[in-house]
């Protein structure tokens, strides 16, 4: 069904100029002759399952006029009648019998449901028509079906897509903009435009199961499909209603529920519904929050299984981590009912994001200043893009363009721009002002030395040999392994040796897939989002404990052979406890050779300490007093005998500890009184406490839990 909002041009000023007073529209609509262009024809229903859906039923009744030239209609009409021309004709004809106007069509345009609904409701309030006189012979409509505007059991909302259509040439245009990280929708796109052996035919053959990290990137790929399969004819109304199925609630009635549900999905008969299932953690479950048995997906599946034929279905299933090229519990119930075109959208190249950051100055109207705006993607260390970070970077640009160019506001922050510059210290000097590690840094400075003169070797065409830069980073938990490997990839991107800086941490969970034969595309696939950077693999000796079961095993030697490939192009650098680290060299012959530098991390000093716990301190403007620097340095003291404490973290946790116990003493001493500020920026000795696991010892070198 579809739903429009239709003007009719002719000379009205005669018929309507003593029917109202001059701002008083509600008297116009009230009058006799124009209650009659209130009109429900073809008083024919197919019965169906949960709703009187129409058969060649059209409803139309008028919502505006100028008195003089115009008078707007908004109507709802069955795709299965002859189209806009028989409701044009229709409503032309009783014009000219009930206002005796010769009128002409003028613009129309398709509208969402929730703009058909509130005119529907509005036309009630002003007396156009008696609900209970025209339900019973008006489409698309009973008793509750302004109802959905409340949104009682579920959020909802919908839209029109864009009216133009493309041709296969324009499609392949607007697909360079959509950032996928596969070809699934290149192929689909293929299918939709190549030639129709048999027409005059319509039907949906397949619907459509989305994997996306936000829902803005789903649903620009749902905007593409419909958009293409309506310049194809294949889809007949461009409205869409997008379902947000976990915010549907069925506890105050399931009956009810289940109506409401139904009811909105019949309103979409020959559209398309678009069934958001968004989940934050996607675990083993690869992204399916929802429950097979669950009230609402049982709904939904059962009226696809009756409608598919003639509504278009897209399930897009919102996970902001990537899944493996499995099926999902909700990919495989609603493959029962329907046949799925599965595509996954997310991150894509820099090509993708420029492309796509063009259209979003060409449709906003900055042309003007395009090429500064494609500087912010090319000038970006990120070696991917999602459609979403395109939009943060375009919002951002968009400000600034706005305050230091289109109007002179840049003088007004500037200074404080100025100001931000000078603080920032660049990554060699954070390096270097971190405590200890002397013996760290002195090797991360011979990498970075053998990094650059390699460099300057290649630029002067002497032989450089494409020597490895892969590193191994052994040490405790804490030691600042992550930390210098980030600063790391920043100092050899300032220095030109990398291409953009980017750093990728993983794990093995982000490398390993659910079956065999499946991991080294995901692997390949971590490898490309770090090409240009540092791929930091974390508790990499994880991987060399199931080699036997093979997923390990497919895991390590592809990442030998990325490794190998990509040497000249990025770093590799795996982290982990020393022992473990042992076994994964191990486990594969040709890994060993292949790691240019081995980095030990070592445990922090008492003194080392004491030096993070100052500069902490310092960093959120606390002090401590002389009795309470004393007890850290004997809880201290005692934390690097044992073998598992945190070393950094440890610390960060110790002061967290204070500030929670300065609280509640700052509380029962001043109750709801102003707290000086020497109190609150002070912790005392009795704010800082043994954490209980020191008051038991553990032997130094009984690590627990971890395969040595």
């Amino acid at each position: 069904m579809q739903f429009y909002k239709i003007t009719m041009k002719g000379d009205f000023s005669k018929v309507l100029k003593k029917k109202a007073c001059k701002d008083d529209f509600s008297a116009f609509l009230t009058s006799s002759k124009c209650k009659a262009l209130s009109k429900v024809h073809l008083f024919r229903h197919e019965e169906r399952s949960c709703n009187m859906l129409p058969n060649r039923d059209l409803f139309f009744c008028p919502c505006d006029t100028d008195r003089k030239t115009y008078v707007d209609f908004f109507a709802a009409f069955s795709v299965r009648c002859n189209g806009f021309a028989e409701v044009s004709a229709v409503i032309l004809e009783l014009i000219r019998k009930e206002l005796k106007v010769q009128a002409v069509p003028g613009e129309y345009a398709e509208i969402s449901l929730e703009s058909y609904l509130n005119l529907f409701d509005k036309a009630d309030d002003d007396d156009m028509f008696t609900r209970n006189e025209l339900f019973p012979s008006c489409p698309y409509m009973n008793s509750e079906s302004t109802g959905l505007l409340s949104r009682h059991y579920f959020r909802w909302s919908d839209g029109v897509a864009d009216s133009k259509t493309w041709d296969r040439r324009q499609a392949l245009r607007e697909f360079s903009q959509i950032c996928l990280p596969g070809n699934e929708l290149g192929g689909e796109m293929e299918r939709i435009y190549a030639p129709v052996p048999v027409s005059g035919i319509f039907g949906h053959p397949v619907h459509y199961y989305i994997e996306s990290p936000d829902l803005e990137s789903g649903m620009k790929v749902v905007s593409f499909i419909i958009r293409m399969l309506y310049s194809r004819g294949r889809l007949l109304s461009r409205r869409y209603g997008v379902l947000h199925m976990n915010s549907y609630d069925n506890r105050r009635g399931s009956t009810d529920s289940a109506e409401e549900l139904r009811l909105f999905l019949s309103l979409h008969d020959c559209a398309s519904v678009v069934a958001v299932f968004e989940n934050e953690n996607s675990g083993e479950n690869g992204g399916c929050l929802v429950n097979d048995g669950r009230e609402h997906l049982s709904e939904l599946l059962k009226f696809m299984d009756g409608s598919s034929l003639n509504t278009l279905y897209f399930i897009i299933c919102v996970a902001p981590e990537k899944s493996a090229e499995s099926k999902t519990p909700l990919v495989s119930v609603v493959e029962e009912k329907v046949a799925l075109v599965r595509i996954r959208t997310g991150f894509g190249t820099r090509e993708q994001a420029v492309s796509y950051m063009k259209d979003l100055v060409v449709r906003a109207g900055y042309e003007k200043w395009i090429d500064d705006a494609v500087a912010q993607i090319r000038g970006n260390s990120r070696t991917e893009y999602s459609m979403s970070i395109v939009n943060d970077i375009f919002r951002s640009w968009t400000r600034r363009v706005l305050c230091n160019t289109v109007y002179d506001y840049g003088k007004m922050f500037r200074p404080e721009k100025a100001k931000r510059k000078v603080r920032g210290r660049s990554a060699c000097q954070r390096l270097g002002d971190m405590i200890g590690l002397e013996r760290v840094k002195e090797i991360i400075d011979r990498i970075i030395a053998v990094s650059v003169v390699a460099r300057r070797r290649k630029t002067l065409g002497l032989d450089e040999s494409g020597r490895s830069r892969h590193m191994i980073f052994t040490g405790n938990p804490g030691t600042a392994k992550t930390t210098v490997a980030r600063l790391l990839s920043e100092i050899l991107r300032e220095e030109g040796v990398l291409a953009h800086g980017s750093f990728v941490e993983c794990g093995r969970a982000d490398l390993v897939a659910r079956y065999v034969g499946w991991t080294a595309k995901t692997v390949k696939e971590m490898f490309d989002r770090a090409e240009g950077g540092i791929l930091f693999i974390d508790e990499a000796y994880s991987l060399a404990h199931d080699t036997r079961s093979g997923f390990g095993a497919e895991a390590i030697d592809t990442i030998v052979q990325e490794m190998e490939n990509r040497r000249e192009r990025m770093i590799v650098i795996m982290a982990g406890y020393a022992e473990p680290m042992k076994k994964l060299l191990k486990a594969n012959a040709g890994l060993a050779s292949r790691i240019a530098f081995h980095v030990d991390f070592p445990d922090y000093s008492p003194d080392d300490l004491e030096g993070i716990m100052k500069l902490m301190l310092r960093e959120r403007q606390l002090a401590v007093s002389e009795e309470a620097l004393d007890k850290c340095r004997e809880i201290f003291r005692k934390a690097v005998a044992r073998d598992d404490f945190g070393n950094g973290r440890f610390v960060r946790n110790l002061i967290e500890g204070a500030e929670l116990a300065q609280a509640r003493r700052l509380r029962d001493i001043y109750g709801r009184k102003a707290i000086p500020k020497r109190a609150l920026t002070e912790l005392g000795a009795e704010d800082f406490s043994l954490p209980e696991s020191l008051n038991s010892q553990v032997r130094k070198g009984s690590r627990i839990g971890f395969l040595c």
